[in-house]
């Protein structure tokens, strides 16, 4: 299947925590307890490499049967798969960097577009109850501000 990207809403809010500068660089990480669900991301001090690059191996050996990826406007909507906390059961994270001064994204389970995880509101910049794995999600993604870089 092929996925549609999320629109857009302009939103304005100068006073995020999210407001970066450019190169700015996030890592995202989603959560699971169960059926509680949780997404959020925090700005890093370095710089990262694009998602492009294959996980660690040390990464890999923590990975149960479901994975994880980060499909967002920054990579093209393509799969940028999440590695596991290895103290943290149900931790998945990865870092990104932006293109643009935002970024909007979805969390998909096992590349699979039936089993994606969104907001329940759209567009949300801070932490939100968390929908899905499913298709219901259409045009319903997070929102990272910060820098290209």
């Amino acid at each position: 299947n092929e996925r549609k990207g999320c629109q857009m809403v302009e939103v304005l809010d100068e006073h995020s925590r999210d407001v970066g500068e450019p190169g700015d660089q996030y890592k995202v990480r989603l959560r699971i307890a169960g059926r509680y669900r949780n997404v959020d991301w925090e700005k890093l001090p370095e710089r990262i490499h694009q998602c492009t690059e294959p996980p660690a191996p040390s990464a890999l050996a923590g990975i149960k049967p479901a994975s994880y990826s980060i499909v967002a406007d920054w990579n093209d909507w393509t799969f940028c798969e999440m590695s596991p906390d290895v103290d943290v059961q149900g931790l998945w994270s990865k870092k990104v960097r932006l293109k643009d001064e935002f970024g909007i994204f979805a969390i998909v389970r096992n590349k699979d577009w039936m089993q994606v995880l969104y907001p329940a509101v759209s567009d949300s910049e801070t932490s939100t109850e968390v929908c899905g794995p499913d298709d219901l999600g259409e045009d319903r993604c997070w929102l990272i501000r910060g820098e290209a870089g």
